[in-house]
């Protein structure tokens, strides 16, 4: 509006008219000092000319025969005909005075005017701010963001509250494995040590055996000398009735169960390890997974956001995600690498959750920018410039009234008055010389004094030439800035008129404004458009880190399915408690047999002693 009612023109002119009002002042002001100061020298030049005058007077008066007397009588004549060069009448400084006062009164009143005039536009600048903001609420934009932002704090609470989930799981199975490792510990050592006492009693049954079996040459070749002898305690206590190793008896049930139940483990753990784990890590598992839970997060999607895109669901494109397991434990491993996806929403397949056309073309956009203009409107029609504004009569008044002042402003009077030539020492210098010589012809006479005081009245002349000539420049610079002070005047009238015609006319006023304000609607909806769409798809590509979800997965996963992960290494372990038992089986199976042929072999051997 402001712009159309070329206020600021307007102002331009003003200030530029009240400095040269007042730089027009300046050099009246300069002038009119000037000239009075020349007025007093010319003054005192007057006074002393008249008392020249008197003083030759008085000498010729002394003089005998004067009037007979040619030369006396021609010089008598000159001496009563000397007066002041120039006429102190002429030289009036009542009129630069008055202009000066007129013209810095005029300053100082269209810089009050142009003081009224800004403050105004401060109001109006003021009331625009005012009405941004009403426009603001109309627009009720921030409602909008509100609630998008709010899907994305939700959003981002579910996703923050997984990866932290994850987190304390890792967190809470190292705490939990360094809590328990003692207990884990004690039963590991119980079933080494039981596994180590079976295998001390079995290496004692065996030492045994092999002890009787090389004292009593057992298996000798049949050539061979038999020492046999009765079986002692230490017989009974390792094989006892039956020929039958009791011990073997004993601990192979025991370690039968044994195997069972590590076989179950292992056959489950590895079943897990192997089978399970392939489909959280590796590629072609993922894609399987992905599977199964794109579908239960199609299920639980709306539980989990709806409520938050039941706000926004308008301008919002929110989906349920899919293939999240590959994005987490793939293509987020990529982010920590450079990679363009650096959010998880990006990763998931989310390019902008915001609709930025629906959002500019929403129902609730278009009316607010409607509502804008009917305040808009209502606002212009309110603001009354023209109250301080001068009417058109009164500026062309003041610019009539103004250029005849100026008219009038006669300084050829004074310029003419001033003029250095007036003042000519050489007639005084001449009729000097001329007295003097009539004086030194009449001893009795007295023309000393006259003559020197108008020798006082010559130097005095040539004293005042280069005042007379400053001064007569200053009345010529007045003379010629009096007529470069009409244009800027002229150009202020111009430019006050254009701003009374044109806010004038309110309806055109308004439909400008109006214009204007489809202008600007136009441009901030393509910004929105442009720029707001480039910024809701970088706040979507950057939203939930990828790499922070990428770490809390792999720690998970790494605690779990990892190579030192709690799988692998139980596994591990059931793995030697496999072959450990495996191996104590084989051990006990060869030592029943051992004890099962030496039974038979004392057996046979004290029959045939007997018989």
């Amino acid at each position: 509006m402001l712009i159309y009612l070329s206020v600021a023109h307007a102002l331009t002119r003003g200030n530029e008219t009240v400095q040269e009002l007042i730089k027009f002042a300046v050099y009246v002001a300069g002038a009119s000092r000037s000239t009075d100061t020349l007025k007093t020298s010319i003054s005192a030049l007057c006074g002393k000319t008249k008392k020249a005058r008197d003083e030759f007077k008085t000498a010729f008066a002394t003089v005998p025969n004067c009037n007979t007397d040619q030369d006396c009588q021609k010089l008598k004549t000159a001496a009563e005909n000397l007066h002041c060069p120039i006429d102190l009448s002429a030289i009036d400084t009542s009129m630069t005075n008055g202009v000066t006062s007129d013209l810095e009164q005029a300053a100082r009143e269209l810089e009050t005017k142009l003081i009224d005039i800004n403050q105004a536009i401060e109001e109006i600048k003021s009331s625009t701010s005012q009405i941004a903001v009403s426009i603001e609420e109309k627009l009720d934009l921030k409602t909008v963001l509100d609630s998008i932002n709010k899907f994305w704090d939700d959003t981002s609470a579910q996703v923050g509250g997984v990866t932290k989930n994850l987190q304390d799981l890792s967190t809470s199975v190292d705490n939990g494995l360094s809590q328990y490792s003692g207990y884990i510990r004690i039963g590991f050592y119980v079933i080494g040590g039981f596994f180590i006492l079976m295998l001390v009693i079995a290496a004692l049954i065996a030492a045994r055996l092999l002890y009787r079996a090389f004292r009593d040459r057992l298996y000798a070749g049949a050539d061979t000398v038999l020492t046999y002898a009765p079986g002692n305690k230490w017989d009974k206590i390792v094989c006892g009735k039956g020929s039958v190793c009791c011990c073997s008896v004993i601990f192979i049930p025991i370690l039968l169960i044994f195997a069972a139940i590590i076989a179950v483990l292992l056959f489950a753990l590895t079943s897990v390890s192997g089978e399970g784990c392939i489909y959280v890590t590796r590629e072609t598992g993922v894609n399987k997974t992905d599977f199964v839970v794109d579908g239960l997060l199609a299920r639980r999607w709306p539980s989990l956001v709806g409520r938050s895109v039941e706000e926004a669901n308008e301008f919002l494109y929110a989906p349920p995600p899919r293939h999240v397991l590959y994005a987490l434990t793939q293509t987020c491993r990529g982010s920590t690498k450079q990679s363009s996806r650096s959010g998880l929403l990006s990763a998931v397949g989310y390019n902008n959750l915001v609709n930025v056309s629906k959002l500019i073309n929403s129902k609730q956009v278009q009316d607010g920018i409607a509502e804008g203009k009917k305040i808009i409107r209502t606002e212009v029609k309110n603001h009354n410039l023209l109250s301080n504004l001068p009417s058109v009569t009164d500026l062309d008044n003041a610019q009539k009234a103004f250029n005849n002042a100026v008219k009038d402003f006669n300084l050829t009077t004074l310029i003419n008055s001033t003029d250095s030539k007036m003042l000519d020492p050489a007639p005084i210098e001449k009729l000097i010389t001329e007295l003097m010589d009539f004086s030194n012809k009449n001893p009795t006479s007295d023309f000393a004094k006259g003559i020197s005081t108008l020798e006082g009245v010559g130097v005095q002349m040539k004293n005042l030439q280069p005042e007379m000539k400053s001064t007569r420049g200053h009345l010529q610079k007045v003379e010629q800035e009096k007529k470069n002070i009409l244009s800027p005047v002229e150009r202020l009238v111009g430019a006050f008129k254009t701003t009374i015609n044109a806010a004038s006319d309110e309806s055109k006023l308004v439909g400008k404004v109006e214009a204007e304000y489809d202008k600007v609607t136009t441009e901030l909806l393509a910004f929105m458009a442009r720029d707001g769409g480039v910024t809701f798809s970088q706040l979507t590509r950057d939203l939930f880190p990828c790499e922070e979800a990428y770490r809390a997965v792999n720690v998970a996963l790494a605690v779990s399915c990892g190579d030192e992960g709690a799988l692998n290494r139980f596994v591990g372990v059931v793995y030697v408690l496999a072959l450990t038992v495996l191996f104590i089986c084989f051990f006990y199976f060869s030592l029943f047999n051992l004890a099962f042929m030496q039974a038979i072999q004392i057996y046979r051997l004290s029959t045939m002693k007997f018989t």
